[in-house]
């Protein structure tokens, strides 16, 4: 079922807990997704980055998840990642997304902020949400992208002054990273928290040390990014899978073990949340 997102997310925002979005590349895994959402209970979103829409078309991706998500035994919402197109963007909107995030972080702040009121004007005249993000979170494996822990009072401005739903905010993490070895940066974490009423989220959430992941929900962080852990679950899952069965053509047949991975890994996710 579709959910009232912006609800859910001021709700996780005011309590002990988070919602997680998963960054899915088909119907295997967001089917697989859905699954995990259903046996927890729990309301969630599929994701859509920037290497899925390279792929396939907004519209494509709108119309093959959207019925999914409407069939869906649990609240769920489709949401665009990490885009910089504008185009893209109004794109996204216009084909139902529930929330898009417009990333200016590799740019400077008064930039970011513009950037992002533009859409957070067009947005909300459809009753989509917006996130944009401040600071920069880098990536594992993308040599070059800025690594800029968020400043309290950069923080403090760009909500402001851009009017977004919700912001990403960089303490101590890193995208794609396939350990979880990375520790939050509380002091900071807890410095913006007390300085703005917006909705926190958290990305890369794979490479988080899982000790932090009670805390870090305690506060205003409502959203949690996560799409490294499940894509190493069906890929290396479906590589068994074909080594298994090197007569087997059939690729629902071989992806089926990769998608109860990627149920199980969602799971965990999940149920880690939770509170004790």
């Amino acid at each position: 079922m579709k959910s009232n997102l912006k609800q859910e997310i001021l709700h996780a925002s005011n309590t002990k807990g988070a919602i997680v979005g998963f960054n899915v590349f088909g119907f295997e895994d967001a089917i697989a997704v859905i699954r995990a959402a259903e046996i927890c209970n729990c309301p969630t979103l599929l994701m859509l980055n920037k290497l899925a829409t390279k792929y396939l078309s907004i519209e494509s991706w709108a119309g093959m998840l959207l019925p999914l998500i409407k069939c869906a035994a649990v609240p769920i919402s489709l949401h665009l990642d990490h885009c910089q197109d504008f185009n893209t963007i109004v794109r996204a909107i216009h084909s139902g997304f529930s929330s898009v995030m417009i990333d200016g972080s590799q740019y400077s702040v008064d930039e970011n902020i513009a950037m992002t009121r533009e859409i957070v004007k067009i947005a909300h005249c459809f009753d989509v949400a917006v996130e944009g993000e401040i600071g920069s979170v880098p990536y594992g494996d993308i040599p070059g992208t800025k690594d800029i822990t968020t400043s309290t009072e950069e923080a403090k401005r760009f909500v402001t002054e851009s009017g977004v739903d919700w912001v990403a905010v960089a303490v101590g993490q890193i995208h794609r990273m396939y350990e979880p070895i990375m520790r939050i940066k509380f002091d900071r974490l807890h410095e913006i928290e007390q300085a703005i009423d917006t909705p926190l989220v958290i990305h890369g959430v794979s490479g988080i040390y899982k000790d932090d992941l009670q805390p870090l929900v305690a506060g205003k962080v409502a959203k949690l990014n996560f799409g490294t852990g499940i894509r190493v679950a069906f890929v290396e899952t479906l590589k068994k899978s074909m080594a298994e069965q090197p007569n087997q053509y059939d690729k629902l047949i071989l992806a089926e073990d990769a998608q109860i991975a990627v149920t199980q890994e969602a799971i965990k996710v999940m149920e880690n949340l939770k509170s004790k």
